[in-house]
């Protein structure tokens, strides 16, 4: 490479040989182990509440430098694995998607419907309110119940 670059003349200061250079350089000296490492990031990508496109985005692009293929089941079983159990749940809900973008798509309207759920009730008055409305519900029949007893 230095040999060739020492050979240069003036009038070979065009684009294109510095194209090829960045080419031949590349070759040379690329990364040997960057899709090992996207393997391994691939297996440690989570969602981080609610940036699913954010997800998405990192996951498919993992995919790519990792040499898999998102048609493949193995992609969508990785693409699933890094999502919350409640969010695994709704996407299999029949009908169950049987491809990426559909999967992906699943998880969108997910993160979504559990948005609007958390706008309406908050993201924890659901269930204690859930509760406290079985535990009052029940506590308020033992008390008629007591009070309809003899004495």
């Amino acid at each position: 490479m230095g040999e060739w670059l020492d050979g240069l003349q003036a009038a070979d200061d065009i684009p294109a040989v510095w194209d090829q250079f960045l080419a031949e350089f590349a070759t040379q000296y690329q990364d040997t182990q960057k899709e090992q490492r996207a393997r391994a990031e691939l297996k440690a990508l989570k969602l981080k509440w609610p940036e699913v496109d954010q997800y998405a985005n990192n996951f498919e692009h993992l995919i790519r430098i990792a040499g898999y293929n998102l048609a493949n089941p193995e992609s969508i079983e990785f693409f699933i694995g890094g999502l919350p159990r409640s969010m695994v749940e709704d996407i299999l809900r029949p009908p169950i998607p049987d491809t990426y973008e559909a999967t992906k798509e699943k998880a969108i309207q997910s993160v979504k419907s559990q948005q609007v759920v958390d706008n309406i009730f908050g993201p924890w008055r659901n269930n204690q309110n859930n509760q406290g409305a079985q535990q009052g519900w029940f506590q308020s029949s033992n008390q008629q119940n007591r009070n309809n007893q003899p004495s």
